[in-house]
């Protein structure tokens, strides 16, 4: 599950029920700097195997939250990024004991700088953005990207994966996760933690069944020879 803020607004329990559904069907979470409830009650609520991601902050607010994540038993620090500010990241970095990823990755240039840097992952994305007419969206980035970075660090992807299929697409294009952010936002709205296991349980059962409809029976056996890329459907207005 993707960092996505304020999600008492979806549910009365928010974040708390999240967390706990992505643990019932042993999902990830990344909980937002603007989540609606404090880090230590969602920790609390379910030992997370989760990340805590930082939009734009102050460092100082922000490495007072990272310290304070990671004491929790955070696995993942994810930095969204605007436009790489170097020096911001590697003052955040410094004597942290956990793996640091940046959200926002776009082109086969920043990806190459951010391993460079020593990031330890990336996330293709577009902070969520729609894709307008002449701008690509993370997928079809996904190859050149995956190209440059060539096996040295883990990529993640986001933008707008809603079938096991499509999953099953960006893994075989070289993505080593998907980020998902409205599907369990939807579910969580409806049915609340129970609600987020089942969706997440779902998209997890039609991506195995569509792996073995195409005569691969593990994640190491995809690879691009699954996909045909036909042309891209128009934007809408």
């Amino acid at each position: 599950m993707g960092p996505t803020s304020g999600q008492k607004r979806f549910h009365a329990e928010g974040e708390l029920a999240s967390v706990r559904g992505a643990s019932a069907a042993k999902t990830a979470m990344v909980v937002s700097s603007r989540a609606s409830y404090p880090i230590q009650e969602i920790a609390a609520s379910r030992p997370p195997r989760s990340g805590i991601s930082l939009p734009r902050a102050g460092y100082g607010c922000a490495a007072r939250r990272i310290d304070e994540a990671v004491d929790l038993g955070c696995k993942a620090l994810c930095i969204t990024i605007g436009g790489a500010d170097w020096s911001a990241i590697d003052r955040l970095r410094r004597g942290l004991r956990i793996p640091v990823v940046l959200k926002g990755i776009m082109s086969p240039e920043e990806a190459r700088a951010a391993i460079g840097k020593g990031i330890e992952g990336i996330v293709v994305s577009n902070y969520g953005g729609q894709p307008r007419s002449g701008m690509a969206a993370p997928i079809e980035m996904l190859p050149a990207i995956a190209e440059a970075v060539a096996g040295k660090a883990p990529i993640l992807i986001d933008g707008s994966f809603r079938r096991g299929a499509d999953i099953l697409k960006a893994l075989a294009l070289g993505a080593r996760a998907v980020m998902l952010g409205r599907p369990p936002l939807w579910a969580l709205a409806a049915y609340g933690s129970a609600g987020v296991q089942t969706i997440l349980e779902l998209l997890q059962t039609e991506l195995g069944r569509d792996m073995a409809m195409c005569g691969r029976p593990n994640l190491k056996s995809l690879d691009p020879g699954v996909m045909k890329i036909h042309a891209r459907r128009p934007s809408q207005p």
